[in-house]
């Protein structure tokens, strides 16, 4: 049998559920369960844990790069590895369509001490001010994701945060028990009382999953909160066959971290809030040849020009930009008519745009200057 109640305000703390005399129910606040869980609201720290944008390329052979937005590949010291890191479809688990999937195509003969392989999310620390950190109130967070490996074990993952009052880790293991099958994953890392977090634009925390790592990484317990080291990045590493198998693959969508202790279910949001998101990061022209997505400007004599281009969201940050003629020659603007000119410099450049570009003694006043462009604030 169903419940009305009409005309009433229920106060939960700072939250309210309002009922008017019509039976229509509205919230105010973030609405939660006893043991902390957010059921409503922006709840996931992560940003494009889905894996469906990928600005930059679907596909990269970088140790150093990004196959999906927001989550970047980081090596160090392989010599023989050779990988491709895609934005994959997925055909095979309902509710997720993309995943980020690292394949190695040339395998690492061994793994010596100082090499490993990461695949990283930072956090900015104005985004984590509701952990509370450095204070006895520091809440838990759980992280919960899908994954699926050609290679069965136990693999480590880590959570650091940074501050400029010194950085700290904590971490966990994961096992993967069935090769080529999706398995959802669960960690819950309690808060740390001790450092307080910055609240601004730059890192607070991050998240590594590892797909390898030397003994450099792993000699030191980080099962607690405590003083960073490197030794203590991949505590618990079990397995590197990723790294050293031909064709191994390894292959995460679904990554959620939220505040409380029992992961609740992916919040799925639209493809453009998600892109806005990944925005605020990284951000580029329609395609890097052509003109479509140019950034325009006029020459007012044969230093400088003024036009440029207003990002579609405000950055993290000023933008380290660069520009690209219609043929896709780095540091170069195409000239309406006549031939291109390469070796151009970008000035007047903020967090919601730039305006203007400078060559000495090549422009011509009056002409028009065309470019397309990237623009990186990746934290």
């Amino acid at each position: 049998m169903a419940t009305t109640i009409t005309g009433t305000t229920i106060d939960v703390g700072p939250n309210k559920l309002v009922s008017d005399s019509s039976g229509n129910v509205t919230a105010s606040g973030v609405l939660s369960d006893p043991s902390g869980n957010v059921r409503a609201g922006r709840k996931n720290l992560v940003l494009n844990g889905s894996m469906q944008v990928a600005q930059r390329n679907t596909s990269t052979t970088q140790h150093n790069g990004y196959g999906s937005d927001r989550f970047e590949a980081n090596a160090g010291n392989l010599d023989q590895l050779a990988v491709t890191l895609t934005q994959n479809s997925v055909t095979d688990l309902p509710q997720f369509t993309k995943s980020l999937k690292f394949t190695t195509t040339t395998a690492e003969t061994n793994l010596d001490s100082n090499e490993y392989f990461r695949i990283m999310q930072k956090i900015e620390s104005q985004s984590c001010q509701q952990l509370a950190y450095g204070t006895s109130s520091a809440k838990a967070v759980t992280l919960s994701f899908w994954i699926k490996s050609s290679v069965t074990g136990t693999y480590a993952l880590s959570l650091f945060a940074d501050a400029s009052a010194g950085t700290r880790i904590i971490g966990s293991t994961y096992t993967i028990s069935s090769a080529n099958t999706w398995e959802k994953k669960t960690l819950t890392f309690a808060g740390d009382t001790v450092r307080v977090m910055d609240n601004n634009n730059s890192e607070g925390l991050r998240l590594m999953w590892f797909m390898g790592a030397g003994s450099d990484f792993t000699s030191s317990d980080n099962t607690s909160w405590s003083a960073y080291s490197a030794s203590k990045l991949a505590y618990g590493q079990g397995t590197n066959a990723v790294l050293t198998t031909a064709n191994a693959t390894w292959e995460v969508t679904g990554v959620q971290l939220e505040v409380g202790s029992v992961a609740t279910d992916f919040e799925h949001r639209s493809y453009g809030e998600i892109l806005a998101d990944c925005q605020r990061y990284y951000s580029r022209s329609t395609a890097l040849t052509g003109l479509n997505g140019a950034a325009v400007f006029h020459a007012l004599d044969a230093n400088e020009a003024w036009g440029g281009l207003q990002f579609p969201v405000t950055m993290r940050a000023t933008p380290t930009i660069t520009i690209y003629n219609n043929v896709g020659t780095s540091g170069g603007v195409h000239r309406i008519g006549s031939p291109d000119l390469t070796g151009v410099t970008v000035e007047a450049i903020n967090a919601t745009g730039f305006s203007k570009i400078t060559k000495s003694g090549a422009l011509l006043a009056d002409d028009i200057y065309g470019c397309t462009h990237t623009a990186d604030a990746e934290l």
